[in-house]
Parts: structure tokens; C-alpha cells; sequence
């Protein structure tokens, strides 16, 4: 591999740029205290609603610490997307669950994701895509070892 490709970087960039696309999308004009990283817990519980979610499961889903996890779900309760109930076995653990506004965001904002996501993979072949995802799961292994 070439030493002027660095892939910290690159995916700092694509990260960076699909933060600033999302910004400018219809959703969030009116609900300026939404972020992609709220939108993506959002995304996740919904997506899980079947199950019980605590801070855990979003720290073990976006790989985040503690503190970082429980200050966006602070932000995320202030600003009326989420709940927290405690647990009936155990009051210190706090079940995750969407508002009635959260769910609102949820149904403008799906179509505008899909429609980013279709953007992101055009021109590219499903092999290709099923690659990438092969070589992000590893790299999230590494990373994992690297800690």
C-alpha cells in the first residue's frame, strides 16, 4: 500500500463528509438539537424495538465509552427523542425507549438515510459492497486486539 494512503484518515473523511450531508437534509431544519450520531440510536432502538436496549447495547453497538454514551443519551432525553425506565430487576439499569417524537424523526428522516446510503453505493457492485463490509467487520476486529 501506498504510504500517502492512510486509512484512519480516509475514513475520518468519508465520516466526516456523510456528517455534513446529513446536516443540510430537510429533517433536521427544524430540529437543530439532532445529530447523525442521535440519529443513528435512534436508527438502532427502532430497529430493535423488539428487545430490551440499555447504554450498554449502544456503547456495544457504536463502540463507545461509558461517558461518551451516557452524555448523548442525556442530550438525546433533554431533548425529548428518548426515555429512560429503570429495569424491574434491577432499578439501576435503565431501559431504552423511543418517544413519540424520536419515532416522528425516525419515519421523515428513514427515506432521506436511504436515499443517502443508494447515493454513497452508486456505480458500486454488490460484491464489492459485500467486501467493504467484510473488510470493516476485520478492521473493527483489529482494532478490538489493538486496545
Amino acid at each position: 500500500m501506498s504510504q500517502s494512503k492512510t486509512v484512519v484518515f480516509a475514513i475520518k473523511a468519508v465520516s466526516n463528509h456523510i456528517k455534513r450531508i446529513f446536516s443540510k437534509y430537510p429533517f433536521t431544519d427544524n430540529i437543530e438539537e439532532i445529530t447523525c450520531m442521535h440519529y443513528a440510536v435512534i436508527h438502532f432502538i427502532y430497529n430493535n424495538r423488539d428487545k430490551k436496549i440499555f447504554q450498554k447495547d449502544i456503547e456495544s453497538e457504536y463502540n463507545i465509552r461509558g461517558s461518551t454514551a451516557t452524555g448523548i443519551l442525556k442530550l438525546m432525553e433533554q431533548n425529548g427523542f428518548i426515555r429512560r425506565i429503570p429495569a424491574l430487576q434491577d432499578a439501576r439499569l435503565k431501559k431504552i425507549v423511543l418517544t413519540n417524537k424520536a419515532l416522528g424523526i425516525y419515519c421523515q428522516a428513514k427515506s432521506t438515510m436511504d436515499e443517502i446510503n443508494e447515493k454513497i453505493l452508486t456505480g458500486i457492485p454488490e460484491d464489492e459492497v459485500d467486501s467493504f463490509f467484510l473488510t470493516i467487520e476485520k478492521i473493527l476486529h483489529n482494532l478490538q486486539e489493538f486496545q
